[in-house]
């Protein structure tokens, strides 16, 4: 029998300041527990993407660069933009319900993120573009309106807005808890940048590009967990204001 949020630690995340273990062992629980959805739903979205450019890359390191078109990458770069958001947004809707109590199936929270995937693709290259300006002007600042912007993906779902909106309440949730943010996400991705590094040696046994895509994929798989972790940092930070 699943454990309803109310019963776990989880079931306090709107109303303490979450620790770090807090967070990876909330994380942990619907990780797990939602394994099969978020594998599917980064297979369905992520291993398509990765396919394609494993053979384009193919294609050019055989030598074979005529068969390549400029328009190729072109389209690939599309593909990315547009679809790669579909990904995290499926997850958050997916931690989000979780939260709540409610499981979703990988459909539903697949529906759910095209439906915020307009909001998602605006507010991305808002924030792509003042970052770009922030870190050509000094490092330093952009490092700071990084770890301040950087659930604006997740407002995207959980809040209903976009662009500025998006990057305003991100920032809103940060406020005052910055450098905690900045500590958590080094872990976060320690966490799942060791785990990719074990999917990543596992994998080089080949140089087929169609094992190294799968390969790469699977350490997508593993990254959701940095993700779900984020999520629930995010609808913590949210829920209780800062001391």
């Amino acid at each position: 029998m699943d454990t309803p949020p109310s019963a776990s630690v989880l079931g306090m995340i709107t109303q303490r300041q979450f620790t770090l273990s807090d967070i990876l062992s909330s994380a942990w629980e619907i990780y797990s527990k939602n394994f099969a959805a978020i594998a599917i739903i980064t297979v369905l979205i992520i291993l398509p993407i990765n396919l394609i450019s494993g053979a384009m890359t193919n294609g050019i390191e055989s030598g074979d660069i005529n068969s390549i078109s400029w328009s190729s990458f072109g389209i690939l770069g599309v593909l990315i933009a547009l679809f790669g958001f579909i990904n995290p947004l499926a997850i958050t809707h997916l931690v989000q319900k979780q939260v709540e109590g409610v499981t979703v199936t990988y459909q539903e929270a697949i529906k759910a993120a095209f439906g915020k995937w307009s909001n998602g693709i605006v507010t991305s290259i808002i924030l792509a573009f003042l970052l770009v300006i922030l870190y050509v002007l000094l490092i330093i600042p952009g490092i700071i309106f990084t770890v301040f912007w950087a659930f604006a993906i997740s407002a995207v779902m959980i809040d209903n807005v976009s662009g500025m909106q998006a990057l305003s309440a991100s920032k809103a949730a940060v406020k005052g808890r910055w450098w905690r943010v900045f500590g958590y996400f080094i872990v976060f991705g320690l966490i799942t940048g060791l785990l990719s590094s074990v999917v990543t040696a596992i994998f080089n046994f080949s140089d087929s590009w169609i094992v190294t895509a799968v390969g790469s994929t699977i350490s997508s798989i593993l990254f959701a967990f940095s993700l779900v972790a984020s999520v629930l940092l995010y609808i913590n930070l949210k829920s209780v204001k800062a001391p």
